[in-house]
């Protein structure tokens, strides 16, 4: 299944997410706040991927397009 996804929310997640972790002293915490600010969208879902976070939150409402019941995002 082909979707869309809101990148702009989805960006703001994510350096909200590694935002928190530079509070409690992790250095390596900044620069990937860094990175996900310039982060291409294909590079924002495989790192959302990699984190373990779901990504259904971010599917533009009515962008679905039925194929094989499979997400390609």
């Amino acid at each position: 299944m082909k979707v869309q996804i809101d990148v702009d929310m989805h960006r703001e997640d994510m350096i909200d997410y590694y935002g928190s972790a530079a509070f409690v002293g992790s250095p390596f915490a900044m620069g990937v706040v860094i990175a996900m600010d310039d982060a291409s969208p294909e590079r924002l879902i495989h790192r959302a991927e990699h984190e373990g976070i779901e990504l259904h939150k971010y599917v533009v409402p009515g962008s679905e397009e039925p194929d094989d019941g499979e997400f390609d995002w």
